[in-house]
């Protein structure tokens, strides 16, 4: 990330935003979401689940590193507890940042995962693994030997659908492609992929995806 000196006035969070906390010297990465903020002054966020041995060292004065995204940008800032509560509910009040860094989430970068997914012609479906993934396109992994008619889906231009699950939730996202390389052998094929017809909406489905590879 690139650092930028910004006015504390205009950090761009907002209430509801989902955010990732992570303890310095534990290095795991906990989840959470903004309830509110005093700018200047703090930020609060609701208590985050995880393990017990790591939740414990949330107490004032342990330096986090907080990452987010806003508006297809990642954000990243050190800061530290103030204090806990559990009145009405279990809340963590956080410094509020003085440097922040950021970076885009760019349309031509590529970001590795392994994320379960199935593909659909008018005629033929298979189940596959996009092993990478950006705003334009992915690269989707499929077992050959599973697959008896996949050279029916073998064929540069052929459009397609692919549905897979969207992150922490039971909802699935579809969006259409068509497929731009191929790479197989006797056991698997990989699949280029560029999406088609991606509107606002996909695009803010397909940065909750790739906003926590990201961050990993």
């Amino acid at each position: 990330m690139s650092e930028k000196d910004k006015d504390k006035e205009r950090i761009n969070i907002e209430v509801g935003c989902p955010i990732y906390i992570e303890i310095t010297e534990v290095g795991e990465k906990l989840k959470s979401r903004v309830v509110g903020f005093e700018h200047k002054d703090y930020i609060i966020i609701r208590a985050p689940a995880g393990p017990r041995s790591v939740i414990g060292k949330l107490n004032p004065g342990k330096i986090l590193v907080v990452k987010y995204a806003y508006q297809g940008i990642a954000y990243g800032f050190h800061s530290h507890v103030l204090t806990t509560t559990n009145n009405p509910s279990d809340l963590l009040y956080i410094a509020y940042p003085q440097l922040i860094a950021e970076q885009s989430l760019r349309v031509e970068t590529r970001y590795n995962c392994y994320l379960s997914c199935s593909l659909k012609t008018d005629d033929f479906e298979s189940a596959g693994t996009i092993i990478d993934i950006s705003m334009r396109g992915c690269c989707c992994s499929i077992l050959m030997a599973e697959q008896r008619d996949v050279p029916h889906l073998m064929t540069l231009g052929t459009e397609l659908e692919i549905k897979l699950d969207k992150p922490e939730s039971d909802e699935t996202i579809s969006i259409k492609g068509s497929i731009s390389t191929i790479l197989e052998n006797n056991m698997s094929a990989h699949l280029g992929i560029a999406f088609k017809q991606v509107d606002e909406n996909i695009k803010d489905q397909l940065k909750q995806i790739i906003f926590p590879l990201f961050i990993i």
